[in-house]
């Protein structure tokens, strides 16, 4: 009976730590109906990408309204970055300058919310040397 239950015991534990593991892999992108999952390089890349845009519509003099849904675009793209804690710390404050730009561009500020995208487009761009 010593030997029997701590081999039973050892033998539960063993079987309990493969389902919850499989339990936990299961929560990937194709089972999320709706929701399209982004490799971190890709979805730094796309970020850039809609900041570049952002920036470009400044330039160009679009309405303000537009300027705000391509940064808010930008940040919901950015949120999409998962690779690690140290990306992700960097990530949050790459985002702040977003949400400056942001607020500059609700006050009419273009040039000041230019230069804010600009430096939000070379923080997402760091991001790439901590993967």
């Amino acid at each position: 009976m010593k030997l029997l239950k701590p081999l039973l015991l050892s033998a539960m534990l063993g079987a309990s730590m493969g389902v919850f593991s499989t339990a936990a892999v299961s929560g990937e992108c194709a089972e999320d109906k709706g929701r399209t999952c982004y490799e971190p390089v890709e979805a730094i890349d796309l970020t850039v990408e809609l900041i570049r845009e952002s920036r470009h519509a400044i330039d160009n003099g679009n309405d303000t309204a537009g300027i705000i849904n391509l940064i808010r675009s930008a940040t919901r793209m950015g949120k999409e970055i998962n690779a690690n804690d140290t990306v992700d710390r960097q990530r949050a404050k790459s985002a702040a300058f977003l949400k400056q730009a942001r607020k500059a561009m609700k006050v009419g500020d273009n040039q000041g919310a230019h230069t804010l995208l600009l430096e939000a487009e070379k923080r997402y761009e760091a991001l790439k040397g901590l993967i």
